[in-house]
């Protein structure tokens, strides 16, 4: 019987240690996860090529993004980022040679900066952007809405031409916008 009762005592104990990796595993499992899913709500798109950048030429994009070097534009026209509803950060990087030649309202490098969209430590030095016959034009943001919010930024040495509600920096800001820390030294 002793045989009988040794042997049980070292199944449960087995059984006990089973469980306790199980429940191990299962806890760095939910762990993993909710970091991922952490990492993955933040995450930022980087932009360090001019590639990069014209990839979200003429587009609404949504989410995160961040410049990780300074990019020096071609002098091929640009086609403004259709719109931003998420945060672009320059991340202390400039965007250098901008040349837009416009076909629609809202021009900048964004062309609609919208809902709760950032932009934020952005540098624009030198180019062109020429929108005669278009409204909303700015070198960074043609038209702000809602709740949207530029800071730390600026655009220097740009030439903008616009049919009207042109801006060295912004051209029409609507809504509850707000503006932080920002200049701009371009002929308007």
């Amino acid at each position: 019987q002793k045989k009988g009762i040794k042997m049980e005592k070292t199944i449960n104990k087995f059984k006990n240690q089973r469980l306790r990796v199980t429940l191990s595993i299962m806890v760095l499992s939910f762990c993993t996860v909710f970091l991922f899913l952490s990492n993955s709500a933040n995450a930022q798109t980087q932009i360090s090529t001019e590639a990069q950048l014209r990839a979200l030429s003429g587009k609404n994009i949504t989410g995160n993004y961040i410049l990780t070097a300074d990019i020096t534009l071609s002098n091929s026209n640009f086609t403004p980022i259709k719109s931003l509803s998420g945060t672009f950060n320059g991340n202390y990087h400039v965007i250098k040679n901008l040349n837009i030649t416009a076909t629609a309202n809202n021009v900048g490098l964004i062309g609609n900066l919208k809902g709760s969209g950032i932009i934020e430590n952005l540098g624009l030095v030198g180019g062109t952007i020429t929108a005669t016959k278009q409204t909303d034009v700015g070198a960074l943001v043609g038209v702000m809405n809602n709740s949207s919010q530029v800071t730390n930024c600026y655009a220097i040495g740009l030439t903008i031409t616009g049919k009207q509600i042109v801006g060295g920096l912004i051209g029409e800001m609507k809504g509850t916008t707000s503006v932080t820390n920002v200049y701009s030294k371009n002929i308007v």
